[in-house]
């Protein structure tokens, strides 16, 4: 990999209202592949970690709504599979 995939837009992030108005915040950690052209794949998506289920479903959709420059391989554009935090802070 000469050039790993790198976030050009961020999609929406939704708190669990429940866990937003308990004060709770948390994280997870996904493992999914970026294609070749910038955008995630729905059937590579994996949770690794979470603090909280309820958490998992909301940082799926974010992730899946990104946009992301795509991994390059002696110039080319290539499917990468990544890793991916994301946090929820009340």
């Amino acid at each position: 990999m000469d050039d790993p995939p790198a976030m050009i837009s961020q999609g929406p992030r939704r708190y669990p209202p429940v866990l937003e108005r308990a004060g709770i915040g948390g994280r997870v950690v996904a493992q999914f592949v970026v294609d070749a052209t910038g955008h995630p794949e729905a059937a590579g998506f994996t949770v690794l970690s979470s603090t909280n289920p309820a958490f998992n479903e909301p940082a799926r959709e974010m992730i899946m709504k990104s946009v992301f420059k795509p991994g390059r391989l002696r110039g080319q554009p290539v499917r990468v599979r990544v890793e991916q935090a994301v946090g929820f802070n009340p």
